[in-house]
């Protein structure tokens, strides 16, 4: 596991369903391009594939721990914790 995210992949995995904040990137593509390796597992951290949603707010790549559960509630808010990244989206939605 890359040493960079071992402790906010924890974090993730004791808060499923939970999104942090994972990186800012330089460009939009370059978020879009590190969110895409997330979802499908190509980044070591966030294995085994499917385990993590991800997306992307600008340059700002968001990620969560949905382990083996059926998709949550897709984001609906882009505020989230400055000091550990956490973010609550809200209410699920239908």
């Amino acid at each position: 596991m890359h040493v960079k995210y071992t402790a906010l992949v924890a974090h993730l995995k004791q808060h499923p369903g939970t999104w942090a904040k994972v990186r800012t990137t330089d460009t939009e593509a370059g978020a879009w391009a590190a969110a895409h390796q997330i979802k499908n597992g190509r980044r070591a951290a966030f294995r085994p594939p499917k385990e993590f949603e991800s997306y992307t707010d600008g340059c700002v790549v968001m990620a969560r721990y949905i382990g083996h559960t059926p998709a949550l509630a897709s984001p609906v808010a882009t505020n989230y914790c400055t000091s550990c990244g956490a973010h609550n989206p809200g209410p699920e939605v239908p």
